[in-house]
């Protein structure tokens, strides 16, 4: 394959945006400006649909973009000999075009590199979608290096994910991604472990996975020595990044020794974050602390959700993307990396082409987190949701793919005395620079005569500070989440309220209402809907 690489390559920039394709973000839509048709998996797809679509992702300032090239034992986006080709209908779109000679891989390549950008193949370390019927005859022709000892749950029944302990599954995907960087003149590699499941973990059992990190960490050094033999043919280092769980505990749980990683200078840079949604609360300073010194770069990941009660509803906003573009800086991120980002594609579904949450307009975005001028000038909306809260369609007992359970709530039960329930959330603003800092915290089950004292870190918020609003008809869904009667706190926050970082709201009951004395369920008072909007000066 030609090179496209140009002698002036952009270095990496102090503040990055990654943007990451999944293995179908490019194949469901016709992205021809002159034609909005809708999931087409038969029409036959063009090298300028590509080009086009490559453009406005560099319209969004990213500094790389990523394409998912390999999954579940298949290839897409380009042919081999030695392995199988997606066979799924959106991926048979891309035939005639290599029939043509012409890779799809290829085309983004190229753009991407005119268009200023990085391009790095990416490589699914294990998924599970579809299972059991779909997936390469690697998987199905080796049932035996299956993984069948795996924890109860839907997300978890046996089917296209292998195990990572056997020395020829390790072979296969080390096959495919040195194929891939020998014929294509790639910047990097992107491997994505968002399944949490690579070794046997009979009945929720997660200990092998400990035990085996250092196969997985055997796995990197094999693909780093073959990415710097690579690379030094090409002069250049070629970029080695991973896509990991959003903690280091969970990292470890499921054999990833990423601390290992980034230690022996193997990764790029890693992108932590949830298999699902963005958590305005997570805590990647603790990533931070182990890059920092290294070459390693932190990207931690963001997505169009933030709850799996509202993955229908409006996806995340600008000001949403500059409250995580301003909090993963002070957390010492150099930058995010964009996952899932086809779900503000709804403009195509409802026929609105161009819709604010459709394509190509939700690029827009993403510039706006990009540029930290945009993010420190504009509004910034945090909004703090219970993750995995209540689905159970990972696991029985509600955990998210790692066995983590995150539902982080505020349950304050009607109890005799005065009880009182807290709820933790971080917030990196120093609220004496800006405009306007208020809080919402939706109560539901809080009526209007029961009455309450709140507290911001232990000091009490004043009558003034504080308004209630009751919503006796609740929220309708409206794509969302819909919500029963239940009333709003809004707090306007001052400096001697809230810290940059952690801080803790707490509810104390001083009186139930009538209405709640004589309900005979007693229901529990429950906060699981903080937002925070913050107004620059």
């Amino acid at each position: 394959m030609p090179t496209s690489t140009p002698p002036d390559r952009r270095p990496p920039r102090d503040w990055e945006l990654i943007y990451v394709s999944d293995p179908s973000n490019v194949t469901n839509y016709d992205f021809d400006p002159g034609d909005a048709r809708p999931l087409i998996t038969s029409h036959p797809a063009a090298p300028e649909e590509l080009a086009a679509f490559i453009d406005h992702v560099a319209a969004s300032d990213a500094d790389a973009f990523v394409q998912e090239v390999y999954n579940a034992g298949w290839i897409m986006y380009f042919r081999s000999e030695r392995f199988e080709y997606d066979a799924r209908p959106q991926h048979r779109r891309f035939l005639p075009m290599m029939d043509d000679g012409v890779m799809p891989l290829q085309v983004m390549l190229e753009r991407s590199r005119t268009r200023g950008m990085r391009f790095l193949a990416g490589f699914r370390v294990n998924d599970n979608h579809g299972a059991p019927d779909q997936g390469g005859m690697f998987l199905h022709a080796n049932p035996q290096w299956k993984l069948t000892d795996v924890p109860p749950g839907g997300a978890f029944l046996p089917g296209n994910r292998m195990d990572y302990s056997v020395a020829e599954v390790r072979d296969y995907l080390f096959e495919v991604v040195a194929e891939v960087v020998s014929r294509f003149d790639v910047d990097g590699v992107h491997l994505t472990f968002r399944d949490g499941l690579y070794f046997p973990a009979p009945n929720g059992d997660r200990s092998l996975a400990r035990e085996r990190q250092p196969l997985m960490t055997g796995l990197i050094e094999r693909l780093r020595a073959l990415l710097d033999e690579r690379g030094r043919a090409r002069g250049r280092r070629l970029e080695l990044g991973a896509l990991v769980p959003q903690t280091l505990e969970d990292c470890h749980t499921v054999g990833l020794d990423v601390p290992a990683w980034i230690g022996a200078g193997l990764v790029d840079f890693v992108s932590p974050m949830d298999s699902a949604f963005t958590d305005f609360n997570a805590a990647y300073e603790e990533f931070a602390s182990r890059t920092a010194g290294t070459p390693c770069r932190l990207y931690p990941g963001v997505q169009p959700y933030c709850s799996s009660h509202e993955s229908f509803g409006p996806p995340a906003t600008p000001d949403n993307y500059r409250a995580l573009a301003h909090a993963l800086r002070r957390q010492g991120a150099d930058g995010m990396s964009v996952y899932n980002f086809q779900k503000h594609w709804g403009g195509f579904r409802s026929g609105r082409r161009g819709a604010e949450t459709g394509y190509p307009m939700a690029f827009r975005h993403l510039r706006e987190a990009r540029d930290l001028q945009r993010v420190a000038g504009g509004v910034r909306h945090y909004t703090y949701r219970s993750l995995w809260g209540g689905y159970r369609g990972i696991s029985p007992s509600g955990t998210n793919v790692c066995g983590t359970m995150r539902d982080r709530k505020l349950v304050l039960p009607r109890a005799p005395g005065t009880p009182s329930a807290s709820y933790r959330f971080r917030l990196f603003e120093e609220v004496e620079r800006t405009a306007c800092a208020t809080l919402f915290a939706r109560a539901v089950g809080l009526g209007p005569a029961d009455r309450i004292a709140v507290h911001l870190n232990g000091a009490a918020v004043p009558g003034a500070r504080l308004r209630r609003v009751y919503h006796r008809e609740g929220r309708p869904a409206n794509g969302g989440r819909a919500l029963p009667p239940h009333t709003t706190c809004v707090i306007d926050l001052t400096p001697d309220l809230v810290a940059s970082g952690d801080n803790e709201l707490t509810v104390t009951l001083l009186f139930s209402g009538m209405a709640a004395l004589r309900a005979a369920d007693s229901e529990p008072i429950v906060i699981d809907e903080v937002d925070v909007t913050i107004v620059p000066a």
